[in-house]
């Protein structure tokens, strides 16, 4: 049977209850709770159908052996208009080269064209079911508040769905030496 999964980062604790209390309020606020369905994540490859979970590990795990860890720095917030409110992701050169070691091997194992979007990195509050009206408040609200967190970037999930929501179902890690 196919499973649905997703690949991100997601941060380390204690920041990784922050983003979920953050998550939580955004939630409570602005009635919106699609966004609770996950994790605080950065995604990094986007939701696909996959049967042997073992082989998908096993090449993530061989793409990312020699990928060292690395800091990364979150930054204030974004917003994608009229219904997407984020924590921004400052851009990181080892972030793109896990983003592109991770699209290279999912392009291959699911024999598809790798995507030619630019990666824009993020962490996402609130989408899809946040209306336009509390957007714009949420938007208020956000735009000019600041907010900086780092953590140190050890590995990636594969995030596996149960039905109703997303599960953390394996991490992948990168090389246990840093730069």
């Amino acid at each position: 049977m196919k499973h649905l999964y997703f690949l991100a980062i997601v941060p380390t604790e204690p920041l990784l209850s922050s983003l979920q209390e953050e998550k939580e309020r955004f939630s409570a606020l602005y009635h919106t709770s699609h966004a609770l369905k996950s994790p605080p994540h950065i995604t990094l490859y986007k939701p696909f159908r996959w049967e042997d979970e073992q082989a998908l590990i096993s090449k993530l795990e061989e793409a990312v052996k020699d990928m060292p860890s690395f800091a990364l720095n979150l930054k204030d917030y974004g917003a994608f208009a009229p219904r997407v409110i984020f924590v921004d992701v400052e851009g990181s050169e080892k972030l793109g080269m896990l983003k592109n070691a991770v699209e290279e091997t999912m392009a291959d194992a699911l024999q598809v064209e790798k995507e030619h979007r630019p990666f824009a990195p993020h962490l996402t509050l609130a989408h899809k079911d946040l209306s336009p009206q509390n957007f714009k408040k949420a938007w208020h609200e956000l735009k000019e508040k600041p907010f900086q967190a780092s953590f140190e970037v050890e590995g990636f999930w594969l995030l596996k769905h149960n039905g109703r929501k997303w599960e953390m179902d394996r991490f992948i890690n990168l090389s246990s030496f840093s730069h």
